[in-house]
C-alpha cells in the first residue's frame, strides 16, 4: 500500500507561503474525483536549512494498493509561486 510520498528537496522562494497539492491516478490530467489519492500541505517553503529546500512529506487521504510493473501519474500543483524539486 502507498499511504504517501517524502519529495526530499523542494523549494519556493517566490511565496512566503503556499500550499502544494498532489494527485496520484492512473491515467495522465486527472481531475479530482478521478485522482487514485490526493495530499496537499501549507508550509513555507523557501529554503532554510538547505539550499535545494527542506524536506515535504505528503499523506494521501486513501492508501493505493499499487500493482508492480503498473503506470502511475503525480500531478504536483502549488497555489502560488513557483516549486523547485532537486
Amino acid at each position: 500500500m502507498l499511504t504517501g510520498i517524502t519529495l526530499q528537496h523542494a523549494a519556493n522562494d517566490t511565496a512566503s507561503s503556499s500550499t502544494v497539492s498532489l494527485l496520484l491516478s492512473s491515467q495522465p490530467n486527472p481531475t479530482p474525483d478521478s485522482a487514485l489519492a490526493s495530499a496537499s500541505v501549507t508550509a513555507d517553503f523557501s529554503s532554510r536549512i538547505d539550499p535545494r529546500g527542506d524536506t515535504y512529506t505528503f499523506t494521501f487521504d486513501t492508501p493505493v494498493q499499487v500493482t508492480r510493473g503498473g503506470q502511475y501519474y503525480l500531478r504536483i500543483e502549488t497555489d502560488s509561486g513557483v516549486l523547485n524539486i532537486t
